[in-house]
């Protein structure tokens, strides 16, 4: 920015005194008014702009700005730094050097009567005032504004006089040689001291016969600008709640097995899974696995369920259940070979519509694909309430009903597959919904989806591929065509024969649309359900 005057390297390293100093700038407020009003002009839409005007001034002394630095720095104070104290008076505090000169030692003279210490002590307290006064003008990143008064007949006792008029030279005007030697680096403003100030005219009193209606024209307030996932939705007690980002992985998984379908009756018995291997924990551990799977497959094709591993997959899970804290140096530890076989299951389960995941190609697939999506400001109730009328959402979130969704809306898809074009979403669940395959079925499925609110996380997933579809198909997308639904896959239910464990669901395409429009700020989010 041309108008900000730039401080260059303006201080020298002096022998006795420590610095010395070349010039300082002198400058007026109107200046800076200028440089931001054009500034902000051009700049308007990336302004950043702050909650409270907290941060926007910041007063700090010399010693705790050492080491920091600021846009524009004004030292209103300088020409009294240095000038406190009587250090030529006892007692003396300075150093002396040994008999060889390698080293010296901090000295305190009580009496003041040697006039060599009286000396020494006074240059000690120069230098330390000019560190000071160095550090001082050393923070300014684009200006630098100081003020200055030129000295009586007494001479000059700050340390700021000192560097300007070190040399004797007469007739004062330091500044206006320093100006005129760096025209492009240097201003200087003077002030009329002898000017009164301004009159303020205050406004006559108003009376009774003169009152007029309040103004309407106000700006409305602006909503509280945040970010969202949705575990902060459907578990955050209000919105005065942090706002943390979410993370790749298991972090939705927030309960290892759901009161409602716990108690589901049958007979049989699920795959083999060791009871340790459980928790949010685990869950990430499966999504790295099945991740790193379908990413890169690296080390091969996954073992169909009963085939041992070789040994780079072998190793992949023992390194992987070691990093996640589950196992130790054992590499015989049975709950590899458990975890193992649990994403082979996963992987050739043949899913409705997909078939097995270990035949997808790469091509077809995106792993972990992150999202972030526009929230202009609907409540958190009418959400609610839309998603309730189209027969979702039956356990109660965490939010108020008046809360604002202002901001962007983050998450991560575990998984995104292309089949006869159409987009299905998936997301891996290690939840324990029960120990028979008839906790696994639809309806408990259903009820556990409920209690969790996942039926709101896919509705938020759904969405956003929606609205990513849309902006890469062009004219060409349609929702009802291309939105080939969600499957969340229960995996420790998942034989890799049949479909157990795995739940479906395809929302009405009229419903996402619905929701696109909510999230994106419409009154009244209209649509017709099919």
């Amino acid at each position: 920015m041309s108008n900000y005057l730039q401080l260059g390297e303006l201080l020298a390293n002096a022998e006795t005194e420590c610095f010395g100093m070349a010039s300082v700038v002198r400058w007026l407020d109107e200046h800076i008014d200028a440089a931001q009003s054009n500034t902000l002009e051009a700049e308007d839409q990336s302004q950043l702009r702050l909650e409270s005007d907290a941060d926007l001034v910041r007063i700090t002394t010399v010693h705790s700005a050492k080491g920091l630095q600021y846009p524009i720095v004004f030292l209103p104070f300088a020409q009294w730094l240095g000038t406190a104290g009587k250090p030529g008076k006892p007692p003396l505090v300075f150093h002396q050097a040994s008999a060889d000169g390698s080293q010296s030692q901090a000295m305190i003279d009580l009496i003041g009567d040697d006039p060599a210490n009286v000396e020494q002590a006074r240059i000690e307290a120069r230098s330390e005032a000019l560190r000071l006064l160095y550090v001082a003008l050393t923070r300014a990143e684009q200006a630098l504004i100081v003020g200055w008064r030129e000295p009586d007949d007494t001479g000059p006792s700050s340390a700021l006089g000192d560097l300007l008029y070190r040399q004797g030279v007469a007739g004062g005007d330091a500044l206006d040689r320093l100006q005129q030697a760096s025209p492009e680096a240097i201003a200087v403003e003077r002030i009329d001291v002898t000017r009164p100030p301004p009159a303020v005219d205050f406004p006559a009193a108003m009376g009774a016969e003169r009152l007029v209606a309040t103004r309407t024209d106000l700006p409305a307030a602006r909503p509280r600008w945040s970010t969202y996932s949705f575990s902060r939705l459907a578990h955050a007690p209000s919105d005065s709640a942090p706002a943390g980002l979410p993370e790749p992985g298991a972090q939705d998984e927030f309960v290892s097995q759901s009161p409602e379908s716990s108690q589901a009756g049958g007979e049989g018995a699920l795959p083999s899974l060791d009871s340790r291997l459980s928790g949010v924990r685990f869950g990430s551990a499966v999504h790295d696995l099945l991740e790193q799977q379908l990413g890169t497959a690296e080390h091969g094709p996954w073992p169909a369920p009963g085939t041992p591993p070789n040994d780079n997959q072998r190793r992949q899970v023992y390194d992987t259940l070691r990093q996640y804290g589950f196992i130790g140096e054992d590499k015989a530890d049975p709950r590899i070979d458990d975890t193992t076989d649990l994403v082979a299951r996963t992987l050739y389960t043949p899913l409705p519509d997909i078939g097995p995941l270990a035949a997808v190609s790469r091509q077809n697939l995106r792993t972990e694909m992150e999202f972030m999506l526009r929230l202009r400001g609907n409540r958190l109730g009418t959400l609610v309430d839309t998603l309730r009328q189209a027969g979702y959402l039956p356990n109660a979130l965490g939010g108020h009903p008046m809360q604002t969704l202002y901001g962007l809306m983050q998450g991560f898809i575990d998984l995104v597959v292309e089949t006869e074009g159409r987009y299905v979403i998936l997301d891996y669940k290690t939840n324990r919904l029960g120990d028979t395959p008839s906790a696994y079925q639809p309806d408990a499925m259903q009820r556990a989806i409920g209690h969790q609110n996942y039926d709101l996380q896919y509705l938020i997933y759904t969405v956003a591929l929606h609205r990513h579809l849309r902006r890469c198909l062009g004219d060409g997308y349609d929702p009802t065509t291309h939105l080939g639904g969600v499957q969340y896959l229960f995996v420790r239910a998942m034989d890799g024969a049949t479909t157990a464990g795995v739940f479906v669901d395809r929302p009405d395409s009229g419903l996402i649309e619905m929701l696109d429009r909510l999230f994106d700020g419409a009154d009244e989010p209209s649509g017709a359900l099919a």
